[in-house]
């Protein structure tokens, strides 16, 4: 508009269009700014997540280790915690069977 003022309509007010503008500038900053603090924090959640998953399943096989070896009082830890540390098996996919034709 300020190129071409002469074709600005009467009825439309500069001056609330350009602070209109000016806070829409300030709120896309913000929202950058929250944006990357949102994937910093959501990256450090991940970190955290990891540390603490490994840092149980230690816990768990040691526990899973001394309720083998009969020590009192861990037999009923490993047992609450191993529904939480349910192994699947095999990660390897099944085989495939061939497509060969034989004539």
């Amino acid at each position: 508009m300020e190129q071409y003022p002469q074709h600005v309509p009467n009825f439309l007010d500069k001056a609330e269009f350009d602070k209109d503008y000016l806070g829409r500038e300030q709120v896309e900053q913000r929202l950058q700014i929250m944006g990357s603090l949102t994937e910093q924090l959501s990256d450090t959640k991940v970190l955290l997540d990891h540390d603490n998953y490994h840092n149980a399943l230690t816990f768990y096989r040691n526990m899973k280790f001394l309720s083998g070896e009969n020590v009192p009082g861990t037999n009923v830890i490993y047992e609450d915690m191993k529904q939480f540390f349910v192994t699947t098996g095999s990660s390897t996919p099944p085989a495939t069977p061939s497509n060969d034709v034989k004539n």
